[in-house]
């Protein structure tokens, strides 16, 4: 996985839906942004990714000193629902999850 480009995020993101919700809202958010594919390649579509709830909860963990503290599954699982019922303009968020 290539991690060397760059993601454009909106200015008006600061007047969007997600920037009122908690901070692991947007975490979540920005990394299945940066995390989906770019060009069509190992099998998936542009835009799409492959990942699980643990690899999120490790990926938007934060630290407390000296240990991580990662979002429970539960609530990955909210702001993954609430992603996916989120009606944009533009795009549609499909994804499957158990």
């Amino acid at each position: 996985m290539r991690f060397n480009e760059f993601v454009s995020v909106s200015r008006d993101t600061v007047e969007s839906q997600i920037w009122e919700k908690p901070p692991i809202y947007f975490k979540v958010w920005m990394y299945l942004l940066i995390r989906a594919s770019q060009w069509k390649e190992y099998g998936f579509k542009k835009g799409q990714l492959y990942t699980s709830i643990s690899e999120i909860q490790d990926a938007c963990g934060w630290k407390i000193g000296y240990r991580t503290k990662r979002p429970s599954k539960t609530d990955v699982i909210r702001v993954l629902n609430w992603l996916r019922d989120l009606e944009c303009e533009h795009h549609r968020i499909k994804t499957e999850w158990k």
